[in-house]
C-alpha cells in the first residue's frame, strides 16, 4: 500500500472514531444528563412551593395559606413523578392526600363545612389507592394537627438567629 493511501485511511479512521465519539457522547448527555437535570428541577420547585407553605402556615394570612397550598398541589400535578425514580407515586399521592387534608382542616376553622368537607373526600380519593391505615378523616385530621405543631415548633422566629 502506498504511503499516501496509509495516512489517508488513517485520517478517516481517526476522524470516523471521533466523530461517533462526539456523537455518542451528546447522545449520553441527552439520554441522561437532561433527565437528571428535569429531576433535580423537579426536586426544586417542590421544595420551595412547601417553603412557601410551610412560612404562609405560620405567617401569612389564612388566604395566604390557602392559596400556598393549592400551588403547591399545582406544582405536585407538573410534577413528573412516572418518569422520575425518587418521586414516585407514593409520594406524590401522600403528598396531595396530606395537602387536601391541611385545606380541610384550614376551610374547617374559618367555618366553610362544605369546603371542608369537600377537600377532606378528595384527601381520601388521594391516598385511597395507597391501601393505607392512616386513610381515614379522623387519622388525617390528627396526623396533620402534629405535622403543624411540629412545623411552628421548628420555624424561625423573626427575633432569632441561626444555629451554627
Amino acid at each position: 500500500m502506498k504511503k499516501g493511501l496509509k495516512i489517508s485511511l488513517l485520517v478517516v479512521s481517526h476522524a470516523v472514531i471521533t466523530a461517533l465519539g462526539f456523537y455518542g457522547g451528546i447522545y449520553y448527555y441527552d439520554k441522561n444528563i437532561v433527565a437528571a437535570e428535569a429531576i433535580a428541577s423537579d426536586y426544586v420547585l417542590i421544595a420551595r412551593y412547601a417553603n412557601l407553605v410551610e412560612f404562609q402556615q405560620n405567617n401569612g394570612t389564612n388566604d395566604d395559606y390557602r392559596n400556598a397550598l393549592n400551588m403547591f398541589l399545582e406544582v405536585l400535578d407538573r410534577a413528573d413523578y412516572e418518569n422520575n425514580p425518587l418521586l414516585d407515586k407514593n409520594t406524590y399521592l401522600t403528598d396531595k392526600a396530606l395537602t387536601y387534608a391541611r385545606l380541610s382542616l384550614l376551610e374547617e376553622r374559618v367555618k366553610n363545612n362544605d369546603s371542608a368537607s369537600n377537600y377532606m373526600k378528595q384527601a381520601i380519593n388521594s391516598c385511597k389507592p395507597l391501601s393505607r391505615d392512616w386513610c381515614t378523616p379522623d387519622k388525617l385530621k390528627k396526623f396533620i394537627t402534629e405535622l403543624n405543631k411540629t412545623s411552628s415548633n421548628n420555624t424561625l422566629q423573626p427575633t432569632q438567629k441561626p444555629r451554627g
